[in-house]
């Protein structure tokens, strides 16, 4: 759908279409970056990675929240 165009969807159609459309493209240049190879499998791993990568920031950021309530939880007796 090029700029300017008519068509017959409604403003929130034609926003949710321009969303979709950025996030194909960046998921494409994501993906063009991170594989030798673009298959679905290779995308499955970098998915499977890239979560596992997720995890781990995730237990930091939680063991990082719990030693400060601590920290504060002390401070306060």
């Amino acid at each position: 759908m090029a700029q300017g165009e008519e068509t017959n969807l409604t403003e929130e159609e034609q926003a949710l279409f321009r969303s979709l459309a950025f996030h194909s493209q960046s998921a494409v240049e994501h993906f063009g970056k991170h594989l030798d190879e673009d298959t679905p499998l290779a995308r499955a791993e970098l998915a499977q990675d890239e979560l596992s990568e997720i995890a781990k920031s995730r237990i930091k950021l939680f063991k990082s929240a719990v030693k400060d309530v601590v920290k504060a939880s002390d401070e306060a007796e």
